[in-house]
């Protein structure tokens, strides 16, 4: 993705992630901090990025003041009503909070969104962003969408999912069909590693970029 975008003319570009707590989403900041070491200043990865995923402490401890300020009793009483016939008041309110709390977990996650979204556009320098996966460029492609003339800034993401192909968004794929036909190909024909080698084999599949309008 880094010398995709470096071929396009972008020497500075921001990455964008609410997931870097992971270690996939560190290891594409690093692929795309090593593609770009070979080019003079002022080319540059800016990090825009947050461990704070829905899955840290401190966002299960807001998401639970959340849920018990916003649910009362009442609306419980009434789900349970409505239900009654076919679920006791104890399975009602289970199953109420589960799609509370599972709303309540996506506002979470746009507020770290877009809180990464002021940050990178402060970044006025930058040209082009590039999102940990599909769904954070997709998210960013409508935050941005919303200033009326469309992104003022190239944008990509990783994975390439179908939703990335509607979207006319640009997306990494990491050729998944190619991981397969290693896989089944290991599977008929197990290669065994030259004499006094150990370990086992490892075959890597090349991804690649699928250009679109986006960038």
């Amino acid at each position: 993705m880094g010398w995709y975008l470096a071929g396009r003319g972008h020497r500075r570009i921001v990455f964008l992630s609410h997931y870097h707590g992971l270690d996939w989403s560190k290891r594409r900041l690093e692929g795309l901090q090593e593609s770009f070491c070979g080019y003079p200043a002022p080319a540059e990865v800016i990090p825009v990025v947050s461990d704070g995923t829905s899955y840290n402490e401190e966002n299960i401890r807001s998401l639970d003041r959340r849920y018990n300020e916003q649910i009362s009793e009442p609306f419980a009483e009434f789900w349970a009503r409505i239900g009654g016939a076919f679920l006791d008041a104890a399975q009602a309110r289970d199953g109420m909070t589960g799609l509370i709390r599972g709303f309540l977990g996506g506002e979470i996650t746009r507020e770290q969104l877009e809180l990464l979204f002021l940050r990178a556009l402060e970044r006025s320098d930058a040209t082009a962003w590039v999102c940990a996966n599909d769904d954070t460029a997709l998210a960013a492609l409508a935050r941005l969408s919303q200033r009326g003339a469309g992104p003022p800034v190239a944008l990509a993401g990783f994975d390439d999912s179908h939703r990335a192909f509607l979207a006319k968004l640009t997306s990494y794929n990491f050729d998944a069909a190619a991981v397969a036909h290693a896989a089944i190909r290991h599977l008929l024909f197990p290669a065994r590693p030259p004499r006094g080698e150990g370990g086992p084999r490892v075959e890597a599949a090349e991804g690649f970029v699928v250009p679109r309008e986006s960038a």
